[in-house]
Formats: structure tokens, C-alpha cells, sequence
């Protein structure tokens, strides 16, 4: 049972009944396995998403869901929650008598907007699988070979574009969408918008497939039910309760094809007849400024971002006492996803809101992946430390598994993936002998005494590489190391060396000549062959989005990034090893 908010408590903490309680079990392994679950019970979920949105458009149906600004003449357009549920059954209606039936699937190029969250709805209320993927796949000059592999994977019987098709490899799909016209078209061939009827749908059939793995791999397709979706959202609120509360306001650019951004964040205004105000921005840091506008007038009660984007949100957190007033006025939570976040940020961060909410808002994150739903673990407590990724959610067991001197974090539960589309060969490999997926995620536990602290994030299993002689680099620990110590001077750094006969780094930093004190006293503390850092240079130019440098999250893609900045990796190995 979640537990009763209040405002505050004699003392003024108006925090006080934001999160649940903590209760987890722990069993510990003779094998050195450990396996984690937490023991409050889920609380019953919505049937399907659509649920949400009918059970709105009849108690608010003039609030307001999404919103887009499309450009000065314009301003920004709202798409309302009755709005949102009758074109909703227009457009479902619409795709089925283009000839579309139940379980096809429709794949979305476009970017987060009214129209892509309308056919999104369209096929959801139709029993066709909606598939978003990034417009990169289709734009000029893309790898083909990725979007070849999607279409042989899904093998879609329609496609909606935001603009005009760029790729001729979708030429072949036998019903083509385009732009904002198409959108009316369906609605006016729709007609009723009472049907389909959301009673006949399936909720553990496929709902959503989302792609992953396209930065190290050709995509893989992730099915997402209704019943995974809405088991997810509602394990986030039993540990969350302040989202009932006050109804949730977002303002947000992560791109709806992402797991985090389609679902969690979608479905956290859905549940609760929140609004989710699209950040025009799409998370580039040349337009920072457009979403410091954004969070100015639309003063979110939950806002997330990777370390990199709060370093970048401070410097006006801490100059503009208009926008530190507006932004954390009824702001519950900050969510720091991605990477841990450094001591210094997340007490400058915690200070500055403490200004405005005399309290400081709780900066919370969690753990999970796009085969998890995604969401596996939640921060859910006002005292933790940066780089702890909470305790298993609701219904989610962890599986703690001994890999050489680390632990892979699995995950066994209701929101977990059945298994890849289409995939049977990979759906196979990916989960152990009991079920659980294998993430290649490692964590171990803030206090084995302890359970209830949670889990500490320990890095990728497969950042970590050898150095010529054998030794083992244990990479992601090395880069969180040296994150928390730049304390936010630093916005992000590559470790590289395989292979190689020492440890180097390659930085994105907006002041480079910061660099040799910051490695300087690493390496005074630092002596060890496999954690000190020999040479390190800054980027010359920032990473580059629309190349791949980054990910939809804004995180560095490192497979792409060394492979384009080539000739400033080899100049770090290039003169022999530095005494």
C-alpha cells in the first residue's frame, strides 16, 4: 500500500512521504550469486495504456496532454486528452480501412510532435503494433544497412513520416503516411471515432516494439505489451507516490523511439492526466537556450537528464535567481541518468534548490535498459549517494551474478521482454538458465548488511578491455572516478587502450586547460598501471549528434566516436610510452 502524502511536517519538509519505504530480501549464494527482491507488492495496473487515456478524456478532457511549439507564427499547439481519445479511434479507424489489420506493424520516422503521438495512439487503439524509430535511420546519406535490417526484421505494412520520405528503401511499404495531411486524411476515412473498441485488444499481446543495441550492433526489436507498460508505470508509483500528488508536468526532448522517453516519461503524465511539454530543443547542446525557455514557462514537476546536461542547466541554476525560482517551484525530483553524477554537481545542484524549496529537491535516478521495460531499479529516498541506482522495483527480481571480480546485474520479472522479435536466436542467448535477461551491466551493493541502501552501478562488462601485457582495465569505474573528481569541469570522458601499452583518455570539457591538474592529482592518487592516466587530450570539436556521436540519450556513443576521431586516438600512442 503506498503511504500517505503530506505538504509538510512541523518542521516545514514538505518531502516527507514522497517515497516508499525500502523493504528488501536479500539471499546470499554459497556460489557467491546474490539475489534481491523487494517486498512490497505490486499494486493493480491499468489494462491497457489506452485505459489511461479513455479514464482522462472523460474526467479532464480539456486538459491538456501534449504540447508542441511549431514556430512563431503558430506558437505552441495543445492536443488535448479528449482530443487525443477521439482521434484516437479516428485514425485507428483510418488505418484499418487502409487496408491494415490488427497485429501489423506501422513504423513512425518522425520526431516527438502532435501528429506522431496522435497515429501512435491511431495504432495502439487499432491492435496495430506501433514501431517509432529515429529519423536517422531514414535521412539523407544514412548507413542503409540499418534501416535494411529493420524492414527485414519488422517487415512493416505501413510507415508514417514527419516530412517527406528520404529513404528509397521504403518505397516498397505498401502504405505510405506523410506529414501532417496524411494525419487528416486517416481521420476523415476513420469517421467514428467510438471505435475500435480498446476492449478487444489483447494487453499481453505485442503493443510496441522499440529498437536497441543500433549504436554497437544492427538493431534488435524489443516487444512492449500493454500489460508490461502499464506493470511498469505502476511499480514506479508504488515507489513514488508524490506523482499522485500534484498531476505530473514534463518538459522533454528524449526522442519517443527511446525506452525512456516513449514510455516512462510518456506514461507518467498518461497515467495521472499529467502534460508532457515536448522540448523543441531535441537535447542539442547548441539550443540549450531553448530549453532553458522551455523549463522557465512551463516549471516541471519532474525533469531528467544525463550528469552532462546538469552540468550544462547550473551555470543558469546558479546566475538567473528567475529561472532557479521558476525552474525548482514545483519541481519533486531531479533524475540523473546515465552516469553517476560527481559529489560537487549533485551538491551544488542540492543547494540551489534548497534556496527556492528551503528544502533541497531529492536527486534520484534508476537502472534498467530497454528489455527491462525499462525500468528495473528506483532510487526512491532523500539520502543517497551519487552513483547509487536504488533497489529492485516492484515485481522485479535482481540476480547478482559472479563475473570475475565484478557482479552482472540480471533481471527476472513481469517487465521484462518475452524475448527480440523475430529473433529467436538472440532471444535464447539472453536470458541464463532461470530465466533472467543478462543485462552485461554490473552492481553490487552500497552495504551487504544492508540491503535496503541498494544497488551501486559498477560499470558495462563490456567497457572493460586488457592492456598489451594482460592487465585488466576495469573502465567504467575509471571513468566514473574521474567524473566525480572534475566535478562537473568535466563533461564527459572516453578511456581507451586496449591492447595497448597504457591507459589514455580522451575528453569533452568546455575549459581543456583544467586537464593537467585534473589528471595530475588523479594520477597522485592513482599509481596502479590499470588506473592512471599516461596521455589525455580534448576533443577538438564536440561530439557530434547528427553523425552518432552521442546517443538519443546525449550520452558519447564510443564505438562511433573513436571510430571518427581516429587520428586523435593514434596521437596519443604514437610517440611510445610516456615515462
Amino acid at each position: 500500500m503506498s503511504p500517505v502524502i503530506t505538504e509538510t511536517t512541523a518542521s516545514g519538509d514538505w518531502r516527507v512521504g514522497m517515497f516508499a519505504v525500502p523493504d528488501i530480501a536479500a539471499r546470499f549464494l554459497p556460489d557467491g550469486d546474490i539475489r534481491l527482491a523487494s517486498r512490497l507488492l505490486p499494486s493493480p495496473s491499468a489494462r491497457t495504456t489506452l485505459d489511461w487515456l479513455a479514464r482522462w478524456s472523460a474526467e479532464t478532457p480539456d486538459a491538456a496532454f501534449v504540447t508542441e511549439y511549431v514556430g512563431e507564427d503558430q506558437g505552441r499547439q495543445t492536443l488535448t486528452y479528449g482530443e487525443a481519445w477521439r482521434e484516437s479511434g479516428r485514425i485507428g479507424a483510418g488505418l484499418l480501412a487502409s487496408g491494415l489489420v490488427p497485429g501489423d506493424r506501422l513504423l513512425i520516422i518522425a520526431p516527438n510532435s502532435l501528429a506522431h503521438m496522435q497515429v501512435a495512439l491511431g495504432a495502439l487503439r487499432a491492435g496495430i503494433i506501433y514501431v517509432p524509430i529515429a529519423v536517422q535511420y531514414a535521412a539523407e546519406g544514412a548507413d542503409p544497412s540499418k534501416l535494411a535490417a529493420v524492414l527485414e526484421v519488422i517487415r512493416p505494412a505501413g510507415v508514417y513520416c514527419g516530412g517527406a520520405v528520404l529513404s528509397p528503401l521504403l518505397a516498397d511499404i505498401p502504405n505510405i503516411f506523410e506529414g501532417q495531411a496524411s494525419v487528416a486524411a486517416l481521420m476523415d476515412k476513420g469517421g467514428d471515432w467510438a471505435a475500435p473498441d480498446i476492449a478487444a485488444l489483447d494487453p499481453e499481446a505485442p503493443a510496441k516494439l522499440l529498437l536497441t543495441s543500433g549504436s554497437t550492433g544492427m538493431p534488435k526489436a524489443v516487444p512492449y505489451s500493454h500489460a508490461l507498460m502499464t506493470h511498469n508505470t505502476q511499480a514506479t508509483i508504488d515507489v513514488w507516490p508524490f506523482v499522485t500528488r500534484n498531476k505530473p508536468v514534463l518538459v522533454d526532448w528524449l526522442p519517443w523511439n527511446h525506452a525512456f522517453g516513449g514510455s516512462n516519461n510518456v506514461h507518467l503524465a498518461l497515467s495521472q492526466g499529467g502534460t508532457l511539454h515536448i522540448d523543441p530543443s531535441g537535447g542539442r547542446p547548441d539550443k540549450l537556450g531553448i530549453s532553458i525557455e522551455a523549463l522557465r514557462t512551463f516549471r516541471p514537476t519532474f525533469h531528467g537528464a544525463v550528469p552532462a546536461g546538469w552540468a550544462a542547466l547550473l551555470p543558469t541554476i546558479e546566475a538567473d535567481v528567475a529561472f532557479r525560482q521558476a525552474f525548482f517551484s514545483r519541481l519533486d525530483v531531479m533524475f540523473s541518468a546515465g552516469a553517476a553524477m560527481s559529489a560537487d554537481l549533485f551538491d551544488r545542484l542540492s543547494r540551489a534548490s534548497a534556496l527556492v524549496r528551503g528544502q533541497p529537491v531529492p536527486i534520484v535516478t534508476g537502472w534498467g535498459s530497454t528489455e527491462t521495460g525499462p525500468g528495473a531499479t528506483m532510487v526512491h529516498g532523500l539520502s543517497v549517494q551519487p552513483g547509487c541506482i536504488g533497489t529492485p522495483m516492484p515485481g522485479v527480481e535482481i540476480r547478482l551474478m559472479r563475473h570475475g571480480d565484478k557482479h552482472e546485474l540480471r533481471v527476472r520479472g513481469k517487465s521484462v521482454m518475452a524475448g527480440y522479435w523475430g529473433r529467436p536466436d538472440l532471444s535464447a542467448a539472453a536470458f541464463d538458465e532461470e530465466g533472467f535477461f543478462r543485462t552485461g551491466d554490473a552492481g553490487r551493493l552500497v552495504d551487504p548488511e544492508r540491503p535496503e541502501l541498494g544497488l551501486m552501478f559498477d560499470g558495462r562488462l563490456l567497457d572493460d578491455f586488457k592492456l598489451a601485457n594482460g592487465s585488466w582495465v576495469n573502465a567504467s569505474a575509471l571513468r566514473m572516478s574521474l567524473m566525480q573528481r572534475a566535478g562537473g569541469a568535466l563533461r564527459d570522458v572516453v578511456i581507451i587502450g586496449a591492447d595497448k601499452s597504457y591507459v589514455a583518455a580522451l575528453c569533452w570539457v568546455d575549459q581543456p586547460e583544467k586537464l593537467e591538474r585534473l589528471f595530475a592529482a588523479h594520477n597522485r592518487q592513482n599509481t596502479g598501471q590499470t588506473m592512471r592516466i599516461m596521455r589525455f587530450a580534448a576533443l577538438s570539436t564536440p561530439p557530434d549528434a547528427g553523425a552518432g556521436e552521442l546517443t538519443p540519450k546525449g550520452e558519447i556513443n564510443k564505438k562511433v566516436l573513436l571510430s571518427r576521431r581516429a587520428d586523435a586516438v593514434a596521437a596519443l600512442y604514437e610517440e611510445g610510452t610516456p615515462q
